[in-house]
């Protein structure tokens, strides 16, 4: 058994995916720290100079997290790579940590990162449970309501096509096509539901 330092130095080292116990170390990683491991991924190629591994966890039902260890600092460009890992799984948050601290993002808030914090001060934020803390204080998306946009939309179309037609009951033309428009749609998905 070894103490968070020592883990995370291993974790984090240049030759981890050169370990013949990294399996045990993710392993022992994740339950020292009150997470549940799914699995974990291998770095693609674009990830490789940074990250030494991805760890997927679990912690409850809703608060998944990937967790990167970063054998090296990355640009602001390669962060945004690393953070398509957790992106591209559905996963909304994302824990990179590196031998002095940790760096927890949030995929969905623009302002990122959501929390930094030393692991060698503090290591009880790499806990499962900091997360649901993180959790219940994550800030709110900033996308409006899809119907607002889908509103927003058809009152656009509508006012241009108002302008351009050249016929009476401008309003009722334009209703029936737009209706039509949407009605193809649900079709459309509907029979793609089907056959999928």
């Amino acid at each position: 058994m070894y103490n968070s330092y020592e883990l995370i130095s291993k974790l984090t080292d240049k030759n981890f995916q050169n370990r013949e116990d990294k399996d045990f170390l993710l392993n022992e990683f994740a339950y020292s720290f009150g997470w549940q491991p799914s699995y974990d991924l291998y770095p693609s190629s674009n990830h490789k100079r940074n990250v030494s591994s991805h760890l997927v966890v679990e912690h409850g039902l809703e608060n998944s997290a990937i967790i990167s260890f970063i054998k090296s600092i990355p640009s602001p460009n390669e962060i945004n790579n690393i953070l398509s890992v957790s992106f591209n799984n559905l996963v909304d948050w994302h824990i990179f940590v590196d031998s002095n601290e940790a760096t927890v993002y949030y995929n969905r808030s623009p302002n990122a990162p959501y929390k930094k914090f030393s692991h060698l001060t503090n290591p009880k934020f790499l806990h499962s449970d900091s997360l649901i803390d993180f959790s219940n204080n994550k800030p709110r998306p900033n996308f409006p309501p899809l119907d607002e946009i889908l509103i927003n939309n058809i009152r656009s179309i509508k006012s241009l096509f108002y302008s351009e037609l050249k016929v009476k009951n401008k309003l009722s033309v334009i209703s029936d096509f737009i209706n039509a428009i949407i009605f193809t749609r649900a079709v459309e998905d509907h029979y793609t539901n089907l056959n999928v």
